[in-house]
């Protein structure tokens, strides 16, 4: 390791001498079939061109600023002759013993076929809003002002899933997990008891402290190492809040839904709508919009499909309620007049 070439900079500032001894010190150390690290804190100098010709390999490494939370560091392998590599730039962690490296999400070249049918969520009104429940393999937002049962919902598919002994994984970044535990246990969710026995895992997630490729890591060890077959991101805005860049949001966005998509995993991303714009409505799947509408007097909460790209769904929208019965979905509005009937999805469901 020779630390650094500033230093043989200040030696020969004769770029063409300089260039000479680089390339002299390579010839020796080949000749002796030495692995060397050039170390360069001048990279983006006149001379980085003529200089990453000499090497065989070249990785550049970036620290973004600390906005918001912990600074963000990054590397990206610019050159490495005589093998393929995976580009882009890709998080790191320094941390005891060395680093941690959080390789960007790249989805397959070939897709993992998805289990054929469709993921239920246990409750029959809601299942047919989206034509049968939410395809496998493919991504639905849930998307609505604060307090229209976004997450509920979310968790109802969770519990759903593991109760026919598939794994689901929720990832939030909004509120506590033990919050989201105690408020699903008063509608007969049992999170807890599914997280207890292995089908169902909560994770909260620091989003100032965690970086995109950080959590990315988390996804795929999730599903590559624990086998999860559905995945709840609780929300996008608590995860877009943590990249600092609203540009590359996107880009992020983007590689998961097609990793997790490639992968073979159903996806349910939960928006309250008022963060950056990331254009999540378009690249999901499906879309089911929750609000608020007045009936009977009362100011009662509703769902229904925007979009659907795996097939049919209903154009109307439901009633949706909690109690301690569980969720209900009642028939299709008319208008904005009350529904009559329904189905709960209880704790025995």
């Amino acid at each position: 390791v020779i630390d650094s070439l500033d230093e043989l900079r200040l030696l020969t500032p004769e770029l063409l001498r300089h260039r000479r001894q680089v390339l002299a010190l390579k010839q020796f150390f080949a000749a002796r079939r030495t692995t060397v690290l050039f170390l360069d804190e001048s990279a983006k100098g006149p001379g980085e061109p003529q200089l990453q010709s000499l090497v065989h390999g070249v990785i550049a490494l970036d620290v973004l600023p600390a906005s918001p939370g912990s600074p963000r560091r990054r590397l990206r392998v610019v050159k490495m002759r005589g093998r393929s590599v995976q580009g882009g730039d890709h998080d790191f962690r320094i941390v005891t013993g060395g680093l941690e490296v959080f390789p960007r999400l790249v989805s397959p070249v070939r897709r993992r076929s998805a289990d054929s049918g469709a993921t239920l969520g246990g409750v029959q009104g809601l299942d047919q809003l989206l034509g049968g429940g939410l395809r496998r393999g493919g991504s639905t937002l849930l998307v609505g002002p604060a307090g229209t049962g976004k997450s509920t919902v979310a968790a109802q598919y969770a519990v759903a899933a593991a109760r026919r002994g598939e794994r689901a994984v929720l990832f939030c970044f909004d509120e506590a997990v033990d919050v989201l535990a105690a408020r699903c246990r008063s509608l007969g969710l049992p999170l807890e008891d599914l997280e207890t026995q292995e089908k169902l895992a909560l994770r909260s997630i620091d989003p100032a402290g965690t970086s995109p490729g950080e959590f990315a890591d988390a996804v795929r060890r999730e599903v590559e190492g624990r086998g999860a077959s559905l995945v709840v991101i609780d929300t996008l805005e608590g995860w877009a809040s943590g990249l600092g860049e609203s540009s590359g949001a996107k880009v992020h966005l983007r590689e998961l839904m097609g990793w997790l998509g490639g992968s073979g995993v159903t996806a349910v991303f939960v928006s309250a709508g008022d963060g950056p714009s990331i254009d999540a409505g378009r690249l999901a799947e499906a879309v089911v919009s929750f609000g608020r509408f007045e009936g009977g007097g009362e100011v009662r909460l509703g769902a229904g499909v925007s979009k659907n790209r795996s097939g049919p769904h209903e154009r109307r929208p439901r009633e949706v309620r909690f109690d301690q019965g569980g969720l209900w979905v009642g028939e299709p509005l008319a208008g904005t007049s009350s529904t009559a009937g329904g189905d709960h999805a209880r704790g025995d469901a």
